[in-house]
């Protein structure tokens, strides 16, 4: 069984996309003028879920963009090695 479940919940697409994650999921949402990127994972070593948001130029991966946000689901503040 995943750990994460991502789906795309508002589209021009009449189903509802999903995509599973054992260990971690990213999601990509962009325009022409950038993009954010949003990345959840599982840290093992404090046992919790980490995040993080990131504005990017469009169409550039290599780019490691602007940190708007980070953080624990749990609201917590565990640091993962």
């Amino acid at each position: 069984m995943s750990h994460f479940y991502a789906q795309i919940t508002e589209s021009a697409r009449k189903t509802v996309p999903t995509a599973r994650g054992h260990h971690s999921i990213e999601t990509v949402t962009q325009s022409w003028k950038g993009q954010i990127r949003v990345r959840m994972w599982r840290c093992s070593q404090t046992n919790t879920d980490k995040y993080t948001v990131t504005l990017q130029p469009h169409g550039r991966k290599d780019d490691r963009g602007s940190l708007i946000m980070e953080g624990t689901l749990d609201g917590s503040s565990a640091s993962c090695m």
